[in-house]
């Protein structure tokens, strides 16, 4: 079995780097796969279960909206709880795509 930076070596400029993405992918899946799912924790509690603004969209479309601090996290889980509820594996799952995101920027 090869090491991996022989199989760099091998693959080119392009091929190195879709393996050295593919390996930073599969790291990532890796290191988060057994929390899937997990339970809530520390401030999930207060900011997804207790968190009355995820319970309706509409409250996004209000004036002020946009200069909360975290209106792009409040967004998203607010997104989450209306697809899955309090379903821990989708808010996971969600977190998962977006650090495989920032890997790939």
């Amino acid at each position: 079995m090869s090491d991996v930076p022989t199989a760099l070596a091998k693959a080119g400029p392009r091929g190195a780097r879709t393996l050295l993405i593919v390996v930073l992918l599969a790291a990532i899946y890796l290191g988060y796969a057994r929390a899937l799912d997990g339970e809530l924790q520390f401030d999930d509690l207060r900011g997804i279960a207790e968190n009355g603004l995820l319970r309706d969209l509409r409250l996004f479309l209000q004036p002020g909206m946009l200069s909360r601090i975290r209106v792009l996290t409040d967004l998203s889980i607010a997104l989450n709880y209306q697809a899955g509820g309090l379903a821990v594996r989708p808010y996971h799952l969600v977190n998962l795509v977006l650090h495989c995101g920032v890997v790939l920027a």
